[in-house]
């Protein structure tokens, strides 16, 4: 997928790309959707989300949200784009400023039997 930008659309900060779409998938319901973003430490990136995200679940009460609905697969979509330095610092847009690609890919969230593939932070 491809996205024009106007003309206007020309200066953002460079930390913007690092966010990304989420499409939850589970059975018998509407697509629910989040955001995420990607965090790299050491050689490994992570993909880092909240967690009633993954689990379907009220942080607060540990209630099921949206009527016992829980994802088993998050779409996740994000974007490329070579993004050049300013002096200013602030991030620009190249020569072909035109598009911004927006990959996609699957990720499954549990192995057999209900374990996770997912890490949760203690």
């Amino acid at each position: 997928m491809q996205m024009v930008l106007p003309d206007y659309a020309t200066r953002f900060d460079s930390l913007s790309l690092s966010a990304c779409f989420l499409d939850l998938k589970g059975v018998g319901e509407t697509p629910r959707q989040a955001t995420g973003f990607f965090w790299r430490h050491s050689a490994k990136v992570f993909l880092i989300t909240n967690w009633h995200v993954v689990t379907g679940r009220d942080m607060m009460n540990g209630g099921a949200i949206g009527q016992g609905w829980s994802p088993e697969t998050l779409t996740v979509q994000y974007f490329t784009k070579t993004v050049l330095a300013d002096p200013s610092g602030i991030a620009v847009l190249g020569p072909d400023a035109g598009t911004i690609n927006a990959p996609k890919f699957e990720l499954p969230l549990y192995r057999d039997f209900h374990a996770p593939f997912w890490v949760q932070h203690q």
